[in-house]
């Protein structure tokens, strides 16, 4: 079993495993194949301390839960996309005929140049987004280290008529 890849933030990272390592033991058990892995870490309790011997070395961990506050928070740091919640309010101040969905709300450093703020989160991979229930349902289904394909309504004013302009962004997933 080779590591694809280590989590930022994460116990992993914290003990120094590094990507392409191979692993040999999983808490004194020889590992044999990725599902002999992954009947060892379902196991796995809050606060338990486990070891990882590779072969570049031996880890020693604390097992702990990735918590994010909310499907915003986890939208900022996965994809470096803060959004929120459009209201009728909201819909107004922007000059938007809708007054659903999920806007942009601001811009990160890492965020793609391509995202502006006030654009409007239609849709993630194949996911259509209405909602942040749907906002959800497609972050569940991202990588570390994939991309995902965000599309994006954004508002053009041409003379004194608004349109929106479909934008199709390749967002790196963190």
């Amino acid at each position: 079993v080779i590591v694809s890849d280590v989590l930022r933030d994460s116990p992993a990272e914290a003990a120094g495993i590094r990507r392409g390592e191979r692993i040999l033991c999983f808490n004194g058990r020889e590992v044999v194949d990725v599902i002999a892995l992954g009947r060892e870490l379902i196991g796995l309790k809050e606060g338990e301390t486990v070891s990882l011997a590779t072969d570049q070395g031996t880890y020693r961990m604390t097992v702990r839960k990735i918590v994010y506050d909310d499907v915003f928070a986890l939208s900022r740091r996965k994809l470096a996309l803060p959004l929120m919640y459009m209201t009728a309010s909201i819909a107004r101040e922007l000059g938007y005929p809708l007054d659903s969905g999920l806007v942009v709300d601001g811009i990160l450093p890492d965020t793609p140049p391509e995202v502006k703020r006030g654009d409007i989160l239609v849709k993630l991979n194949t996911t259509a987004i209405n909602s942040p229930a749907d906002l959800a349902t497609a972050l569940r289904t991202l990588h570390y280290h994939d991309t995902a394909e965000a599309v994006f309504l954004t508002k053009v004013t041409i003379g004194d008529r608004s349109y929106f302009a479909k934008r199709t962004v390749a967002l790196p997933v963190k």
